[in-house]
């Protein structure tokens, strides 16, 4: 592509050694473009070279490094490590977050949405992308964010219902066992909200783990978090 061209191209300029940040940046927009057409080891070389790159000049804590990370997200999401993927989008984001809404900020913002889909975070991954809209109206141009966060909405929608089909169906009392579990009350303080015994919250707890597939309290609150069975406070 054009932008591939001239990013391989300014690399190699002899006026560019002098320029650190856009080496950086023009290894980002490579490890991007090269994510993008599948090439997945290509993408996290050069995605590891810029974020190299950035460190030997002291650049790791500036904008220039953003895409790298956001690079290097989409490449591990390729590779099917989501929980990597998520903490490098979410550098990137921290990394181009301004006070007033911007094309990098909002497609990192879109790029975090895909990779806390991906985890199964689905209301983050909601909130992220609901941020993004935000700044994508106020753009006169947005380009092509309208389609990057249309696709990354997709991908959202079919985890939901991956999800939703998934688990079996909560009973009314699991829900209100559950819902009291998001507290932070003991078993033994949730039996006495719901003059229950401790012995039938325990009951309710293993069953709800059971349904929802999960072994521990904050898994099944994640997990009911995704699929939206706790309501927002």
């Amino acid at each position: 592509t054009a932008a591939s061209k001239y990013a391989s191209e300014a690399l190699i300029a002899p006026h560019f050694a002098g320029r650190p940040h856009g080496v950086v940046r023009s290894l980002s927009v490579l490890a991007l473009l090269a994510a993008d057409v599948g090439r997945i080891e290509e993408s996290r070389a050069k995605a590891q070279q810029a974020l190299d790159f950035a460190r030997e000049h002291g650049l790791s804590a500036t904008t220039s490094v953003h895409l790298a990370h956001l690079a290097r997200a989409r490449a591990l999401l390729a590779e099917g490590e989501a929980r990597a993927a998520e903490a490098a989008a979410e550098l990137g984001e921290q990394l181009c977050r301004m006070p007033d809404p911007s094309a990098p900020h909002a497609f990192a913002l879109v790029v975090l949405g895909e990779t806390r889909a991906r985890s199964g975070r689905l209301q983050a991954a909601e909130s992220a992308l609901t941020e993004a809209k935000h700044e994508i109206e106020t753009f006169s141009d947005p380009g092509r964010l309208p389609r990057a966060l249309g696709a990354a909405r997709r991908l959202v929608r079919e985890a939901r219902k991956k999800h939703s089909a998934s688990t079996e169906r909560l009973s009314p009392a699991e829900l209100a066992v559950l819902r009291l579990l998001a507290t932070g009350l003991s078993q033994r303080s949730i039996g006495r909200e719901l003059f229950l015994s401790v012995n039938t919250i325990k009951t309710h707890s293993r069953s709800i783990y059971r349904k929802l597939g999960v072994n521990s309290r904050v898994d099944a609150l994640a997990r009911a978090n995704a699929l939206d069975l706790i309501p927002s406070s």
